[in-house]
């Protein structure tokens, strides 16, 4: 399980590291436990926010990154660029107003998602959060 997580945080991570830099915040929506969030404050000098609707994985990104920072995998740095959130991101306001990067995976739905995903590059980019397009 610890593998197939590593690999769907690694594309992403990969490719928006080549892309961020320190004027720009990316925002994974639907972020789990925060790995992709915490890989991007770790690779680039960019904010990240994670924004999670499942308060269990809301609250165990939290402790992930309470015990990263414990343990000196992260340091304060890194950690003040990392914003984590218990929101829904369809709800107004919840959206950084910054957000010049943003991923949404599609994975835990059933089927297509209600929007059609275009490609940018090797990072897939929603067309519902239409502000985001370049």
């Amino acid at each position: 399980m610890i593998d197939e997580l590593d690999a769907l945080c690694a594309a992403p991570a990969a490719c928006a590291s080549t892309a961020l830099v320190t004027d720009s915040h990316f925002v994974d929506i639907g972020s789990g436990v925060g790995k992709l969030v915490v890989s991007i404050a770790l690779l680039t000098p960019a904010d990240s926010t994670g924004i999670e609707f499942v308060a269990r994985r809301a609250a165990a990104a939290d402790a992930g990154l309470s015990d990263a920072i414990a343990q000196g995998l992260v340091t304060h740095g890194e950690a003040s660029r990392v914003h984590l959130l218990h929101a829904d991101a369809t709800e107004d306001g919840v959206l950084p107003v910054d957000t010049t990067h943003a991923f949404l995976p599609n994975l835990c739905f059933p089927g297509a998602p209600a929007e059609p995903n275009r490609l940018e590059g090797e990072c897939i980019f929603s067309s519902r959060f239409s502000r985001f397009r370049s």
